[in-house]
């Protein structure tokens, strides 16, 4: 099957916020400094592989448009229409917007927390009018456009997947199959909810960039052996999720039940890197032709991926 389309999906680099280990969400922080060298390194990722856009996505919140201005200035591309949507925005994480996530886990204990970061359909405690950020988000002329009962209080990840996908239905899809190049700058969950929606259309496994590309993970475990094709290994780091990175002997991972696309649990343990580009080949269907690959070497992703997944542990 030809290749008709590439789509390029990156998460903002790290923000002020994730720096201090806070649940974010609708809050609009900033970059930090190690954040705007992430997006400048995905900027270089881009220009290097030689890909160019014609029209580009982000959400509302400055740490997305940031990365993606980032992007654009780094490979010379500053002149594309840029689009932004509440639609991509973070998950809102209601009563937790601010909060320490490593206290929080001390406080509720790291499975309480697991759930509310994680969980697919249940939400955190929402965001009562008396939270020091609740005037700021509700109350930001970003979002006045909005209709009765679409701005959330708390979502959860199938709350903020529910969200994004009219906008990628509506607008991206039709983009991208008429022959747009498009690159989306936005978070990790509004990202999530579009990865989820593309997995849904294909079972493939095999090998890209240096990583282990699986659809499905909720049976490998650390320390778990696999073979496809010859090859066999054995996992090599904790990591659950869409992609795990390549360790000594790792070749390929075999699906290990039937059925197509990425499960609710196996979502919500996909971390998504900051700052590092995401390129998926599609179809004229926008069905993936090939797994996902990162615009990175695997030991950074491997990095990135784990350190993204440490946030809501308890300080030992």
């Amino acid at each position: 099957m030809t290749t008709a389309h590439k789509l390029v999906i990156v998460r903002h680099g790290e923000s002020e916020w994730n720096q201090y280990n806070k649940f974010c969400g609708w809050f609009d922080a900033d970059l930090s400094e190690k954040g705007l060298e992430e997006a400048k390194r995905g900027a270089m990722a881009i220009k290097d592989a030689g890909m160019k856009f014609d029209i580009c996505h982000t959400s509302v919140l400055k740490r997305a448009v940031k990365t993606l201005w980032t992007i654009l200035e780094g490979t010379d591309q500053m002149w594309l229409p840029v689009y932004r949507t509440w639609r991509l925005n973070e998950r809102h994480y209601g009563g937790l917007t601010g909060l320490n996530k490593a206290e929080t886990a001390e406080k509720h204990g790291e499975e309480q927390v697991k759930i509310w970061r994680r969980s697919f359909d249940t939400p955190p405690p929402p965001m009562e009018h008396d939270h020091a950020f609740h005037k700021i988000i509700s109350e930001s002329r970003r979002y006045k456009g909005l209709k009765p009962g679409e701005l959330p209080t708390c979502e959860s990840l199938k709350d903020t997947i529910a969200r994004a996908l009219p906008y990628w239905n509506d607008v991206i899809a039709p983009e991208i199959q008429a022959g747009k190049n498009v690159i989306i700058a936005a978070h990790g969950n509004s990202l999530r909810g579009i990865v989820k929606h593309l997995e849904a259309q294909t079972d493939t496994v095999e090998k890209a960039m240096g990583v282990v590309s699986i659809t499905d993970t909720t049976f490998l475990q650390k320390g778990s052996a696999f073979s496809r094709s010859g090859g066999t290994g054995v996992m090599q780091t904790g990591l659950q999720g869409g992609r795990v990175a390549e360790g000594e002997g790792v070749t390929r991972v075999q699906r290990e039940r039937a059925g197509k696309g990425m499960s609710d649990a196996a979502i919500m343990e996909l971390n998504l890197p900051t700052g590092i580009p995401i390129v998926y080949e599609l179809d004229a269907n926008l069905k993936p032709v090939k797994p996902m690959a990162f615009l990175g070497d695997a030991e950074t992703v491997k990095k990135a991926m784990e350190a993204v997944a440490a946030q809501g542990k308890a300080k030992k």
